[in-house]
């Protein structure tokens, strides 16, 4: 059972209201790693896919100190920057790279690895209906 929680907040009219959030892993020297967390598809536009690189956001490292070990540990090498610019940036509110990361950890941390929805050897993924 996958611990679905809520994310209380409006989104900007240029985001569209999500049907579903995908927590995507990726196998790395044999464990499961964080791929990374993005809006998966929009009641607005199904075929559509995800949004991404929806605003200008900056990407601070910084903010990431308090959860550097963990990023290092459980999020696939060389992704970090990538995931905030292009799906952190979509995510409603005023996040900072600090929220978006450390609310992706949390998931990754709740969830059973071994239910995941695998797509090959190395991907598979979660389907999460609602965030907090």
């Amino acid at each position: 059972m996958i611990v679905a929680l809520l994310f209380l907040a409006n989104y900007a009219p240029f985001v569209c209201t999500p049907t579903y959030y995908r927590l995507d892993m990726l196998r790395h020297y044999n464990t499961w790693q964080i791929h990374g967390l993005w809006i998966e598809q929009c009641q607005e536009c199904l075929a559509c896919g995800y949004p991404s690189f929806c605003k200008n956001v900056q990407y601070n490292s910084s903010l990431l100190d308090p959860i550097k070990t963990q990023l290092a540990q459980y999020w696939y090498p060389g992704l970090l920057q990538h995931e905030w610019f292009k799906h952190g940036s979509c995510f409603p509110g005023n996040i900072t790279e600090f929220d978006y990361f450390n609310m992706t950890l949390q998931l990754f941390y709740h969830l059973d690895i071994n239910n995941c929805t695998k797509i090959s050897q190395k991907e598979c993924f979660y389907n999460i209906t609602k965030l907090k």
